[in-house]
């Protein structure tokens, strides 16, 4: 490290370095985000494959991941790191349930069609006492129609939260070396 020559030669050294602290705290945030946004994708690769769309669907059901730093009116050490796409779906486990058409019609007290709860209409649907009408129908890819579907459930595959999980031990790295950089940046 170059040596100072004087206590003026330091205090300027050292005010140089207070004025590249923000710059220095957003760079450190941004590299952060994106080597947590870099872990969860490989993460999600493993779990879904590298197109990142869930098997049967859609191309706009792609999952993905994105960060801000700093956003308006926050520190510039705050990085949002989200979600995007369905990852519910496939990041914890699901029960099995039914699958309903949308307006099928539970049965209210006075024993009439009447649109009621989602879980009431599954647990109408799954009596077998919900009333239909001739569009509530499911329609599937094999060209088959049914009132109703049971899902299997499934198990989650966690890749947010084991990504999460291997890659906070990482980020204070991240952060000393960028304070590391910018103090050699003017002392070096």
């Amino acid at each position: 490290m170059g040596t100072s020559k004087s206590a003026l030669e330091l205090v300027a050294k050292l005010d140089g370095l207070a004025n590249t602290i923000p710059e220095m705290q957003r760079a450190a945030a941004n590299q952060s985000a994106l080597l947590v946004k870099t872990v969860v994708l490989e993460h999600l690769g493993v779990a879904i494959g590298s197109d990142l769309v869930m098997s049967g669907a859609s191309k706009g059901n792609k999952l993905g991941v994105r960060y801000d730093v700093g956003k308006k009116g926050q520190a510039e050490t705050t990085a949002y790191i989200g979600a995007t796409g369905p990852w519910q779906l496939i990041e914890s486990r699901n029960r099995p349930h039914l699958i309903g058409p949308k307006n099928a019609r539970g049965v209210n007290q006075r024993g009439r069609a009447a649109r009621v709860s989602r879980s009431k209409r599954l647990a109408a649907i799954d009596s077998g006492s919900a009333m239909y009408r001739k569009t509530d129908v499911l329609h599937f890819k094999n060209g088959k129609y049914s009132r109703w579907a049971a899902h299997p459930g499934t198990r989650g595959k966690y890749p947010w939260r084991d990504s999460i999980r291997q890659v906070s031990p990482r980020l204070p790295d991240v952060w000393a070396t960028a304070y590391r950089q910018a103090i050699l940046s003017k002392f070096g």
